[in-house]
Formats: structure tokens, sequence, C-alpha cells
């Protein structure tokens, strides 16, 4: 979405909030930028803990002849692990997408890995400034509603002192 687009969406959406004078259609709205929200955050959850194993096999390959007859433990899947040894780390197989391997050395993996860990950041930043406008329309609905209820209380009073 261009800057001119976004502006655009965030002018529909606050005359959409100004302009509602229904509380039902405030909190049908809130409903669907909550579920937004809660959607961008799993994701950003998700790209965080993708990032994390990355960064961590980032480690590892980065200690180069340190690793070699290291024991680790390696993930079989399911929860199932097994005790493993680094026997020849010069060439690594890596998952370039879409389940396809290659092997790398140690340093291309490296490599590789460490453009995947910045693209992620990249995406990490961009869900976080959607994420962050998405709060602040729900503030402006929250905002809205409470005016309403509060209109609502005051002319309930009134109605209730008149009588």
């Amino acid at each position: 979405m261009s800057a001119h687009e976004n502006n655009d969406h965030d002018t529909d959406v606050n005359a959409l909030i100004e302009k509602s004078n229904s509380v039902e259609q405030l909190e049908y709205l809130y409903s669907i930028y909550e579920t937004q929200y809660n959607n961008t955050t799993q994701n950003i959850n998700s790209h965080a803990k993708v990032m994390n194993e990355l960064i961590n096999s980032s480690l590892v390959l980065g200690k180069g002849d340190d690793i070699r007859n290291s024991s680790l433990v390696l993930n079989l899947g399911n929860s199932i692990y097994a005790n493993a040894r680094i026997e020849n780390h010069g060439n690594i197989l890596v998952n370039i997408g879409l389940n396809y391997i290659a092997e790398k050395s140690a340093g291309e993996a490296k490599e590789f890995i460490d453009k995947k860990i910045k693209s992620y950041e990249k995406e990490i930043e961009f869900l976080n400034k959607g994420r962050s406008e998405i709060r602040n329309v729900l503030f402006k609905i929250t905002y809205k509603l409470s005016e309403m209820n509060a209109r609502h209380e005051h002319h309930a009073g009134h109605a209730s002192h008149s009588k």
C-alpha cells in the first residue's frame, strides 16, 4: 500500500468512526480491527520464533572448527530428539525454499541464513508498523464509544430528572 493509499484508508476509517452514531456498528468495526490486531500479533510471534531459530543456526555456523566433533541434541520432529555429533561441518544442507535442499559451504550457509534473518527483521518491522496503526484505530473506536456512552448516560440522567 502506498503512502497516499494508506492516507486515504486512514481518512476513510476516521470518517467512518466519526460518522457512526450506532454503538453496534462501532462494536462490529472494533471486533474486525481487534481480529486484525490479534492475527498480526500472531504473525509477528511466528516470524520472531523462526528468526530466533535462524539466529541460533547462524551462531552455531559462526563457530567454525569449534563445532567439529561437538555433541548436540537433534530435533527429529514431533518432540523426538537424538544426540548427534557433527563430524564434517564443511558442507551444510540448507532448505533454500519450497523444501529444495542445497549443499553449501558453512560460510555460504551462514551468509544465506543471515540474509533470511534480515528479511525477517524487515517483515517484523513492517508488521509492527501495521499493528501500531491498527492499535490507533482501536483507540479511536474506544474513544468514540466512550463519548457515545457518556452522552447516553447524560441524556438518560436528564430524562429521569424531568419525570
